[in-house]
């Protein structure tokens, strides 16, 4: 009996390890004083922002990643993001839902940027913006582009 138990214990860690691992994608940030959920760090920032275990619609979707403009005057850097039909669909959804909400951006169980969700986004485009003191969006763009070939 105790050999079966450590054998269970054995194949279920590193499913539970995978498991524990977030995609790649658009979460819905959970606003909450205790995180019941998956509790990420904000890039460039000890903050940690909460969201949920599984993303809203995950980077497969994303079809092209524009580039990066920056306004020294407004003190951001922006890309766009343009989602395939299912992706648009998914953020037409989501983005009425959760309209006055926030979605994380997640890269690398790092949250790059959280963005407020002002109302429906029909076009299936959206746009990542960060300050400009902030370095990681350059990387991030990068990332998408080449481990996504977006």
């Amino acid at each position: 009996m105790k050999f079966y138990l450590s054998l269970l214990l054995l194949f279920n860690v590193p499913l539970a390890t995978i498991a524990q691992k977030n995609a790649d994608g658009l979460y819905l940030e959970v606003e909450e004083e205790r995180c019941y959920y998956s509790k990420l760090k904000l890039a460039n920032t000890k903050t940690t922002v909460c969201v949920l275990d599984n993303p809203l619609i995950g980077v497969e979707e994303f079809v092209d990643v524009g580039p990066i403009e920056e306004n020294e005057l407004l003190g951001i850097r922006k890309f766009s993001v343009l989602m395939s039909e299912e992706g648009k669909k998914k953020l037409a959804i989501m983005s009425k839902i959760y309209t006055g909400k926030n979605f994380a951006f997640v890269l690398d169980d790092e949250v790059v940027c959280v963005m407020e969700v002002i109302g429906e986004i029909k076009s299936g485009k959206f746009t990542v913006t960060e300050k400009t003191h902030h370095s990681s969006l350059k990387e991030v763009r990068e990332k998408l582009k080449a481990d996504y070939d977006i």
